[in-house]
């Protein structure tokens, strides 16, 4: 099962110089996976630290990185996460913040979940199941279920938060 992470940003460049990184390299046990990144209109040099720190990895595949050609003046959560969710080709979708960093073996963890029950949705409050706090931002299904439900409810328009 291919596994898509899928992380929306607009100016917060300083949590995924932290995270996204790591993250890739946490992933790199498993053999298939991928990470969107959609530049939401960030003003703080995102595009151009993509460019230069994920070169590589945009160029294996590993990183699909994309950009709004007109960027929105405000965040909004839902449909910035449709667009990635929408970019991304794995059978997993992941919804991971980018203030999240998730820790070695959380992709064959996923794929245990979703081998077993295919239907579930996964969503963590505040604490991982490896006891790792802050993890608000994940949420994972499968494609057919994300699909089932037409994504996002576009009409919460909350910015950030949950």
């Amino acid at each position: 099962m291919k596994i898509s992470f899928c992380t929306t940003c607009m100016d917060r460049l300083y949590h995924l110089k932290q995270t996204y990184p790591r993250n890739i390299q946490n992933s790199s046990s498993h053999s298939d996976f991928e990470f969107v990144l959609l530049d939401y209109g960030s003003k703080d040099g995102l595009e151009s630290w993509a460019g230069d720190e994920l070169h590589s990895h945009i160029s294996d595949g590993r990183v699909v990185f994309c950009r709004m050609e007109t960027p929105p003046d405000n965040f909004v959560s839902s449909h910035a996460k449709n667009i990635a969710h929408k970019v991304a080709s794995g059978d997993i979708l992941c919804n991971l913040d980018s203030d999240i960093l998730i820790p070695e073996g959380f992709c064959e963890y996923l794929e245990s979940i979703f081998s077993v029950k295919p239907r579930t949705i996964v969503a963590f409050d505040s604490e991982d199941p490896y006891g790792n706090h802050g993890c608000a931002g994940i949420v994972a299904t499968t494609r057919e279920n994300f699909y089932s439900v037409n994504g996002y409810d576009e009409s919460i328009r909350m910015g950030w938060g949950y």
